[in-house]
C-alpha cells in the first residue's frame, strides 16, 4: 500500500488548525439581564450565581460593577473586607484575628530584617504558616498586600 505523504501532511496541517481554534462560550454573567434577574429579583448571592453559571465569583463581581447593578450592603461589606488578612467578622463587627495578627508581626519582622517579598513567601511556606484559606500556599501578592495594608 502506497501512502501519499504530501496529502497526509496537508490533512494533518488542516486538522491541527481546526483543533487550535478557540471555542467561545459566552457566560450568562456577562449579560446585565441575567445578573439583574439572579441578583436583584431572585436574591441570589454572587457565590450562588457563580455556581449556577459555572464561573468564578470574581467574574460575577466584575460584571455586577461593570453593569452598575447596585450591591446589597451586606454583599458590599463581605466582598470588600471579609477576606482581609488579620481580621474577622463577629456579630457584624470587624475584630482582630489574633492568630493572623501574629503572622502579620512575623511578616513585618522578616521584612524589617531585609528579606525580599520572595524570601518571605518561601519562609512562610517552609514553616507551613497557615493562610487565610488554610490549605493554600503563600504568594508574593498576598505578602505585598498585607504589608501595604499596614501603612
Amino acid at each position: 500500500m502506497v501512502v501519499n505523504s504530501s496529502a497526509n501532511a496537508t490533512f494533518l496541517t488542516k486538522f491541527r488548525i481546526v483543533l487550535s481554534l478557540p471555542i467561545k462560550c459566552k457566560s450568562l454573567a456577562t449579560r446585565k439581564e441575567f445578573l439583574v434577574q439572579k441578583y436583584l429579583v431572585e436574591n441570589l448571592s454572587p457565590n450562588q450565581i457563580a455556581k449556577v453559571d459555572g464561573v468564578s465569583r470574581q467574574t460575577i463581581w466584575t460584571y455586577l460593577r461593570k453593569h452598575k447593578i447596585p450591591l446589597r450592603e451586606n454583599d458590599r461589606v463581605a466582598h470588600n473586607q471579609a477576606r482581609t488578612f488579620g481580621w474577622k467578622w463577629r456579630a457584624g463587627k470587624r475584630v482582630k484575628n489574633s492568630a493572623e495578627q501574629k503572622i502579620i508581626e512575623k511578616i513585618k519582622t522578616l521584612r524589617n530584617a531585609g528579606l525580599s517579598y520572595l524570601e518571605i513567601v518561601k519562609a512562610l511556606n517552609t514553616m507551613s504558616t497557615p493562610t487565610k484559606s488554610k490549605d493554600k500556599k503563600w504568594h508574593l501578592t498576598t505578602v505585598y498586600r498585607i504589608l501595604k495594608n499596614l501603612k
